[in-house]
């Protein structure tokens, strides 16, 4: 008897850890809690660590969360060293969609928030190594050397699982298999000494949390993941779970700190449950574009979907009219604006890039959602009101109905036009250098040039083709431009009315009202003003001059008629197509065009170029 039972108790200690027969799995994984910002119960959360003695995890923080309640309510479990406060960036910026947004990239904010960020955290928990957890796990590869520079303590990222990752310089596997040969997933990484946490979500479909969806996830992850700000569970749902347990719940206690986690990695071997890769196939390869599972750059995170921040048209439309906002905060950088202005509109920004308006009208409650669209809308109007620029007319149109409504589709010009500007003239040409397969070289608008003295304001328009005619009186036909100048950038001191009636309805946008209009085709041209209600009342007429050959028309027009100075001035050139009824609108050059399809018609709102304002 006495034999057998040394037997059992050597069998028993050469066995693997997590594999003892009778006395079921003893895995360790670290736990990181996520919760939603708005989250003040600090005086529960205290008693529920006084409650459960062996309990240890790691709770990731904003700065603003971290309020003198907080601080004292957590401080003796952070000194006990039964939590960990993690570092987390306020409002939970995607930085992947900042960093490399396809309209306006800006790496730069990735780097002075994730600096400010840090300074915060330590000013409030101390000057200890952080670990730093991204909106979901998302990080950039690009932001791995700021990282490291940072001295953190790890960076959490998503669990590739089976799922290689891409290739990036300075990124190493740690661990193979224990058979030459073989090698595990490439999920268990570091960039250059930094540790890279391989972090896994537990997903309840809006339930409340209970234990065994922890103890399910335990086996084969480095950290399970409560992510209640992301909406993985739901608000509060740690918390409850907490309340409800027993203090000596068995699953609590194989929960860890993130840190002793990632410091418990077995050298010469992958994390528990990996599978192993096919047989000569080392961990060092280089890993193919196509193997990444996604575009170059791409870097798993929490929520399994490499687009989550970005499937939905509601996603979609939100993200252009960010790219809109950053891009026109990056020209204006080179515009005169002063530097109070930039910073003022740069922190506006800022609070746009906020993960909760992509992830809620990714899907939420319609409530929820329209609240999500106004508030963004808000942020990035606030940035054109701060570089004193015109705000789109996108902006001030639901995200909800711009991307749901049946037949409806808005979209903003996504080119700014070039214009240069002289001491007594100024050319523009059209942003888009390749005309499209359909479009009519006759109504194709390639430069619009203004020149003044004393006596005359020369337009002159380039066009994609003149077609000479004897019949009309002035050498061409087909075509009707028209010119509409705003003066005073005054919104609705004008009109807003284009001259051309019929085809596809359109008009100038508010803030660009006209104060003057000229209409020029091969029967002549006439210069309008806008009387106080803003009606075209006919000022003057003349004759145009047409060279088809080289594709341009001219309008002189009398300097009595237009005062002022012709460079501060606000244009919007139109080309039209006559027809009976009146001319159909076929082109324009403009600040931006905003264009509207509803069912088989169709609507235009045109904004101003403005040559003193580099568009």
């Amino acid at each position: 008897m006495v034999r057998r039972s040394i037997l059992l108790v050597l069998a028993l200690a050469c066995a693997p850890s997590h594999a003892f027969l009778w006395f079921g799995k003893r895995d360790r994984a670290g736990l990181l809690w996520i919760p939603s910002e708005s989250f003040s119960d600090w005086e529960g959360l205290s008693g529920a660590l006084r409650r459960h003695k062996k309990l240890s995890f790691t709770a990731a923080l904003t700065p603003a969360m971290a309020t003198v309640e907080a601080r004292a309510s957590l401080q003796p479990f952070v000194a006990e060293g039964r939590l960990e406060i993690a570092f987390r960036l306020q409002d939970d910026p995607v930085l992947p969609l900042i960093h490399d947004h396809p309209s306006a990239a800006r790496p730069q904010d990735a780097l002075e928030i994730l600096a400010a960020g840090l300074r915060a955290h330590r000013d409030l928990w101390g000057e200890v190594r952080a670990g730093f957890v991204p909106a979901a796990g998302k990080v950039h590869p690009g932001l791995f050397p700021l990282l490291r520079s940072l001295d953190l303590a790890w960076v959490a990222t998503g669990a590739a699982g089976d799922v290689p990752l891409p290739a990036v310089p300075g990124v190493t596997p740690e661990g193979r298999m224990g058979s030459p040969g073989k090698s595990g997933p490439q999920d268990r990484r570091s960039y250059k000494g930094m540790p890279l946490a391989s972090c896994s979500a537990v997903k309840t479909d809006g339930r409340d949390l209970t234990s065994r969806d922890l103890e399910d996830r335990l086996s084969g992850h480095e950290v399970l993941v409560i992510d209640e700000a992301a909406g993985a569970v739901a608000e509060g749902a740690w918390l409850r779970l907490l309340s409800e347990l027993r203090g000596g719940a068995g699953v609590l206690k194989r929960l860890e700190l993130v840190a002793d986690a990632v410091g418990r990695r077995p050298g010469g071997r992958a994390p528990a449950g990996a599978r192993p890769g096919p047989a000569g196939a080392g961990a060092e390869r280089p890993l193919r574009h196509q193997e990444s599972g996604g575009r170059q750059g791409a870097w798993p995170d929490w929520t399994g979907e490499e687009d989550f921040w970005s499937r939905a048209p509601e996603q979609k439309v939100a993200w252009r009219l960010y790219g809109d906002a950053a891009r026109t905060l990056s020209e204006s950088r080179n515009s005169g604006v002063c530097p109070k202005a930039l910073e003022a509109a740069t922190a506006a920004l800022r609070q746009a890039q906020a993960s909760r308006f992509y992830r809620i009208l990714g899907g939420a409650a319609p409530r929820e959602m329209e609240e999500a669209d106004r508030e963004l809308r808000k942020r990035l109007i606030s940035v054109y009101k701060r570089l004193r620029r015109p705000v789109p007319e996108s902006l001030l149109l639901s995200v909800l109905s711009s991307a749901k409504t049946p037949g409806q589709v808005f979209e903003a010009q996504s080119q700014a036009v070039p214009c240069r500007l002289g001491p007594d003239w100024l050319s523009c040409d059209n942003p888009v250098r390749r005309p499209a397969a359909d479009e009519d070289p006759r109504h194709r608008i390639v430069n619009f040039h203004v020149r003044w003295d004393d006596a005359s304001i020369v337009l002159t328009y380039r066009m994609g083709r003149v077609i000479a005619s004897t019949a009309a009186p002035h050498g061409f036909e087909g075509l009707t431009l028209g010119t509409y100048i705003d003066f005073n950038h005054v919104a609705r001191a004008g009109s807003t009315r284009l001259l051309e009636s019929g085809g596809a309805p359109a008009s100038i946008s508010p803030e660009d009202a006209w104060e003057a209009a000229v209409e020029a085709s091969g029967w002549g041209w006439a210069l309008h003003r806008a009387n106080p209600r803003g009606d075209p009342v006919l000022e003057s007429r003349g004759a145009p001059q047409a060279d088809p050959g080289g594709a341009q028309i001219s309008v002189s027009l009398p300097r009595t008629r237009l005062r002022g100075n012709p460079a501060l001035w606000g244009y919007v050139v139109t080309a039209a197509e006559p027809a009976a009824g009146g001319a159909i609108l076929r082109g324009a050059l403009a600040g931006s065009v905003l264009r509207r399809r509803i069912n088989s018609g169709g609507s235009l709102r045109l904004n101003a170029v403005r040559a003193n304002q580099g568009l």
